[in-house]
């Protein structure tokens, strides 16, 4: 049996990427930040299922064939890209009508729950892990957004909301989350030992985002401050 893990959950359009119907969607250049990709990946190897859950009643809306299954071509092909540029396995969901899958609005008021439903059926988490699921998306009811559809899903499914500017923002992923540091305190301990015999030289590795210039700004001021 697979272990337990929260869910990591995202819009695409407009959250991670920048795309257009009509147009190419071309990578790296359109994610909506330089920190969507490291981000996601951190989330992953801390132990989060990553999820893309996106409307999508372009598809649904048509009537033809070929134009239902260009619209399908175009939407799947956008999603496997960005999942190949992410490099981690993910849940790629896609509401292609106007029924209780599609992620609502308080205007409409069509949709539903279905899609998260689906990921809860289907991952199988534990109800701790429940609990540290989150969702992040562009449609908050902000001035400028053309909706909050986004924003009343997470509170249907009684998720914690983060909008995509404050997710993929310069503020380290760790502190959004209010989670605790993945260093140990042993590491802290070490560091202070050795401080008063020789001078140290730390050197940071990591991707952007993931939180270095935090780090070392938490040292400098609670050991060294």
């Amino acid at each position: 049996t697979l272990p337990s893990r929260p869910v990591a959950a995202f819009d695409f359009d407009g959250c991670l990427v920048r795309t257009n119907f009509n147009q190419d969607m071309t990578l790296p250049r359109d994610l909506i930040s330089e920190y969507v990709v490291p981000r996601l990946q951190i989330l992953h190897d801390k132990g989060y299922t990553i999820a893309i859950l996106s409307n999508e009643a372009s598809i649904g809306n048509r009537t033809k064939k070929s134009a239902i299954e260009n619209a399908i071509r175009i939407k799947t092909s956008r999603m496997e890209a960005f999942a190949s540029l992410v490099n981690r396995p993910m849940w790629l969901l896609v509401a292609s009508c106007k029924d209780k899958y599609r992620k609502p609005d308080t205007k409409k008021r069509e949709g539903g729950t279905k899609m998260w439903d689906h990921v809860l059926k289907h991952s199988k988490i534990s109800s701790n892990d429940v609990k540290k699921c989150f969702y992040v998306g562009d449609s908050a009811g902000r001035p400028g957004d053309h909706s909050d559809c986004d924003k009343n899903f997470a509170k249907l499914c009684n998720l914690r909301f983060y909008t995509q500017t404050d997710f993929f923002g310069t503020k380290p992923i760790l502190s959004i989350l209010k989670t605790a540091s993945s260093v140990s305190s042993t590491f802290f301990e070490d560091l202070e030992e050795q401080q008063n015999s020789k001078k140290i030289l730390l050197v940071l590795v990591g991707l952007p985002g993931s939180g270095k210039s935090y780090f070392a700004s938490k040292l400098s001021k609670e050991k060294w401050g």
